[in-house]
C-alpha cells in the first residue's frame, strides 16, 4: 500500500486526466440477459478511461488511512471492498465520477445516460 502513495494531491481535470479509448467489443444483453437491467450492454472489452497519474490519485485516495478505516468491508461474497469514500476522503475520484466528460463517455459505451445518484455509488472498489 505504500507505493500508492503521491506527493501532491490533484483535482481531477478532465484535460488532464481523461484518456478514452472505447472498447474494441461491447456484448449485449442477448449473452442469455435479455430484459436484464436498464441498458442493452452486459459487458465490453477491456479500455482506457484515465490517464496514469489519474489512476495514481485514484489510488492514494482509495489506499489512504481514513479510506481504509472507513470505508473498508469485508465479506464472504467480497473478500475487501471499500465503498462510500464520499468526496471528504476522495476529492479526486468523485471529481472524476461526477465530471461531465467522463459521464459523457460512460454513457456513449452503455448507450444510456448515466448518473451517479449518490456518493456511495461513486468507485466501490473490490481489492484482492
Amino acid at each position: 500500500m505504500d507505493e500508492a502513495k503521491i506527493e501532491t494531491k490533484q483535482s481531477f481535470d478532465a484535460k488532464k486526466h481523461l484518456c478514452y479509448e472505447p472498447p474494441n467489443k461491447i456484448y449485449t444483453m442477448e449473452i442469455g440477459l435479455e430484459g436484464q437491467g436498464i441498458s442493452p450492454v452486459a459487458v465490453t472489452a477491456p479500455s482506457h478511461l484515465f490517464t496514469e497519474e489519474a489512476i495514481k490519485q485514484m489510488r492514494a485516495e482509495i489506499f489512504s488511512q481514513p479510506v481504509l478505516d472507513n470505508c473498508l468491508y469485508m465479506s464472504e461474497f467480497v473478500k475487501s471492498t471499500v465503498r462510500g469514500m464520499g468526496s471528504a476522503r476522495a476529492h479526486f475520484t468523485c471529481g472524476a465520477w461526477n465530471s461531465d466528460e467522463v459521464l459523457a463517455k460512460v454513457s456513449e459505451v452503455t448507450g444510456i445516460e448515466l448518473i451517479p445518484a449518490m456518493d456511495n455509488e461513486i468507485a466501490a472498489v473490490n481489492i484482492s
